[in-house]
């Protein structure tokens, strides 16, 4: 009994550290891809990166919000943001959730063309 509560004991210490591990990946990732989408020279090359972001999140199951500033400077999320004009001319805000614990957030990325923000949505 003592040698199953030990191999038990590690087991958990193995999968808390290969999640931990993930997380990191996932983080680095998520940053590689931002990195490509702010500096994209057109919107063609945005949206190729767009989309492997969005592949990415979706095979790793990482949710994400998307945000814009209306006018007025407030923050607005884009799900909510039906009828309130958003500012083209300021950055996206990307919270991306990781795990429980791991919120990532992005907000250096104004899009050379706005339907690229909009493929997140889509399904």
């Amino acid at each position: 009994m003592n040698q199953w509560k030990r191999v038990s004991f590690l087991s958990v210490i193995i999968t808390c550290l290969q999640s931990c591990n993930s997380s990191r990946t996932d983080m680095k990732k998520i940053d590689y891809l931002w990195n490509k989408i702010t500096t994209a020279t057109n919107s063609e090359d945005e949206l190729i990166e767009v989309e492997k972001l969005f592949d990415m999140l979706t095979d790793k199951h990482i949710s994400f919000e998307i945000s814009g500033t209306d006018s007025s400077g407030r923050v607005i999320d884009l799900q909510a943001a039906d009828d309130i004009k958003i500012e083209t001319s300021r950055p996206v805000i990307m919270k991306f959730y990781i795990t429980e614990d791991s919120v990532m957030v992005k907000n250096n990325w104004i899009p050379k063309r706005w339907n690229n923000v909009y493929y997140f949505y889509n399904e």
